[in-house]
């Protein structure tokens, strides 16, 4: 842990949440992302029995700017492929102009795929991705176990914000990492630290000098914290320390791997249920055969050692700063996310939004809606013919305490789903190669469209 002056590090958390205001989910674009959800779930619903309910960091409130929405159509479990094909023909022949829907692909996996922008936004369809929805739960549930004004939610986002733009980390497609990747990576820290964290960038400053120097040779994560790859297959799920000091329990992370079980029977008959090692090692808390840091190879394991080690020693300096020089140090620091949002324009947002240090900023969303995730639980034991679920069902925190906000997917349950990035990749267009100061090469990272030129192209085709 990092010591200086209480004050200083209240005015650095203060800074950031400026910069968080630019990124964090905001009333505008909660308003363009619903409105594409409602379009395709009018335009899909009902066919094969279906319903079309949204997952991912859009209903955690995680998401980025440029951040995708997932959805999933949920239908009896042997018509998924014929209801992939129908989603792909119906967003194929869409002939309303006001939603542009653009570059549909089928993608023919394990579990269908269909991917697709709308209104500049790009949209993955999945199928029957109950499993999720319970990470999802899972998530939401932790954010409101930690508090302190949804710190793992902000934590989430700072993070996510720099691994995209600042380090170009975030891509599985690339063999980068996953979305949901990140997020346990991330658990992990608020796990460990949760008790003494001030705010999401001293989050992010124990994620990046704590991962720097991870062993990963040698070892897998776990939100338990390190254990020996040798120790494999057996999972050890006792704590590195002691187990007061920890967040969550072991019967809290029991009783949503019991939901989740329940659901992956059917996966699991042509998937290992072994834990496969790979060049990075991260353990699902819900699945222990489930290995989220797969999609990092090893070129990419030594770019993201690179990205942690300069940007904790970065960090570090900025911290030691008078508390005059910190804030403009702190936004040098998110250079590239303050270019691409701070200047009156957001990806998913097609009106200008408050500039970042006009003193003003949008009206932020964090909190969800977890009734909308209980109906699709209910759904889906409807239409597979299984016992209705009551709201005593052992799943559900309990459906009358509203105030629990929603639940997400942007996690790309990565078992079944394929792995994704959350921002829009466009095709021919995939890789980039940021630079360090002074011209060192941070090697091949995911590519971020011109906002400008995406903003021009969208008011030339209205």
């Amino acid at each position: 842990m990092l010591l200086i002056d209480e004050e200083l590090w209240r005015m650095a958390e203060e800074r950031t949440q400026e910069i968080l205001w630019t990124i964090e989910p905001n009333v505008l674009s909660e308003v363009n992302r619903k409105d594409v959800i409602e379009y395709v779930q009018k335009l899909i619903g009902g066919y094969h029995e279906s319903e079309v309910f949204a997952l991912g960091s859009f209903p955690l409130k995680t998401y980025l700017p440029d951040g995708d929405v997932d959805l999933t159509a949920l239908s009896r479990v042997d018509e998924e492929e014929d209801l992939a094909q129908t989603v792909c023909d119906l967003l194929q022949s869409g002939e309303d102009p006001e939603y542009q829907v653009q570059d549909v692909q089928y993608i023919r996996a394990q579990v269908p795929l269909v991917k697709c922008t709308i209104k500049g936004i790009a949209v993955d369809i999945s199928f029957n991705q109950m499993p999720g929805l319970y990470t999802l739960r899972f998530l939401e549930q932790v954010d409101q176990l930690v508090g302190k004004n949804y710190i793992f939610k902000r934590s989430i986002i700072l993070i996510k914000a720099w691994c995209y733009y600042e380090s170009r980390l975030l891509g599985g497609h690339f063999g980068l990492l996953t979305t949901y990747a990140l997020e346990i990576l991330v658990l992990y820290i608020i796990n460990r630290f949760h008790s003494s964290v001030r705010g999401p960038l001293e989050v992010l400053y124990i994620f990046l000098d704590y991962y720097r120097s991870f062993d990963w040779e040698h070892n897998y994560i776990s939100i338990w914290g390190p254990r020996a790859l040798s120790s494999l297959p057996e999972i050890v799920d006792i704590p590195e320390c002691d187990r007061g000091q920890f967040l969550l329990q072991k019967e809290f992370l029991q009783n949503y791997k019991d939901m989740c079980s329940s659901f992956t029977a059917r996966a699991s008959e042509n998937v290992t249920q072994e834990f496969s090692v790979k060049s990075m090692n991260i353990l699902d808390p819900l699945r222990d055969d489930n290995n989220v840091g797969r999609s990092v190879t090893m070129a990419s394991l030594y770019r993201m050692r690179l990205a942690f080690s300069y940007g904790s020693k970065k960090l570090k300096k900025i911290l030691k700063l008078p508390g005059q020089y910190m804030g403009a140090a702190l936004e040098k620091f998110f250079r590239s996310t303050l270019d691409r949002n701070g200047k009156g324009q957001r990806a998913d947002v097609d009106i200008p939004v408050s500039p970042f240090g006009t003193g003003r900023s949008e009206e932020s969303v964090i909190r969800g809606d977890c009734n909308s995730y209980y109906g699709a639980l209910q759904y889906i034991q409807k239409i597979n013919a299984k016992p209705p679920l009551t709201e005593n069902s052992s799943f559900s925190i309990s459906p009358s305490q509203d105030h629990i906000p929603a639940l997400s997917m942007q996690q790309h349950w990565s078992m079944f789903y394929p792995s994704g990035t959350e921002v829009y990749i466009p095709p021919e267009q995939t890789l980039y190669h940021p630079t360090y100061e002074g011209g060192m090469s941070r090697g091949t990272g995911t590519y971020i469209p011109d906002l400008v030129c995406c903003l021009s192209s969208q008011i030339l085709s209205i």
